[in-house]
């Protein structure tokens, strides 16, 4: 993560706090890694949207390969329904 206190220099005073702050890439590459794992020992993935409370994540995981999602509790459910 050598990019994060760069990423962070670059925006301090412009953005409010606390606010998320993620790099694409690294996410995308995470999201990547789960899926060749799960590919690889014949598993079905179902991430946890607890960890993010994104439905954006939730969809990009999905599209990667994902064959659903866990949540924790109906109110999550119903937001990535």
């Amino acid at each position: 993560m050598h990019r994060f206190p760069q990423a962070l220099n670059g925006l301090a005073g412009r953005v409010d706090t606390p606010a998320p702050i993620v790099l694409l890439d690294v996410m995308q590459r995470n999201i990547d890694a789960m899926r060749a794992f799960a590919a690889a020992n014949q598993l079905d993935l179902r991430p946890h949207v607890k960890t993010h409370k994104c439905v954006e994540i939730g969809r990009l995981q999905v599209e990667a390969g994902a064959v659903g999602i866990t949540a924790g509790n109906i109110g999550e459910v119903d937001v990535f329904a």
